[in-house]
């Protein structure tokens, strides 16, 4: 027992090594600690969900049903083939650091669905965005009348 012991002090002690060396982060576990990062707004009360045991009815209004496509730019908190409930923001109070928005670009069809990562005010409101697996942010401001919904529920 105790050669697996020291087997595993000294592989550990080989893996931080490598890791300090490199500059990688460590996993919470072997250093102690996490990145603290803003999480989303909660949007849905305890109260406002009842489980049944054949079904789950969440109390929203205005709720709209989004689904994914295959960009890689969320992962990996949603993919294809997730899907979630979002609700349309009514003024720009209702949008905060961490929360995960879906917004238009100007000249574009599509819809891009990233984590609001600053808010700011040059005259006019403003959000940064960026995807979860991106390093760097969308380019450009995101003003509010770009953000067509805010994220509620995530759905896997």
């Amino acid at each position: 027992m105790r050669v697996w012991v020291g087997v595993f002090l000294i592989i550990l002690s080989a893996v931080a090594f490598v890791a300090a060396a490199k500059q990688i982060e460590m996993p919470a576990f072997i250093n102690g600690s996490a990145q603290d990062r803003p999480s989303p707004y909660p949007r849905i009360g305890r109260d406002r969900i009842h489980l049944f045991p054949d079904r789950i009815v969440i109390d929203l209004v205005d709720a709209h049903w989004a689904t994914f496509t295959d960009s890689n730019s969320m992962d990996p908190l949603f993919d294809e083939g997730h899907f979630a409930i979002q609700v349309t923001p009514k003024t720009e109070q209702d949008i905060h650091v961490g929360d995960i928005i879906s917004y238009s670009v100007a000249g574009t069809d599509g819809i891009i669905v990233h984590r609001v990562v600053a808010i700011g005010d040059d005259g006019e409101w403003y959000a940064i965005v960026r995807g979860d697996n991106n390093s760097l942010p969308d380019p450009g401001k995101v003003r509010f009348g770009q953000i067509k919904r805010v994220m509620a529920a995530i759905i896997y």
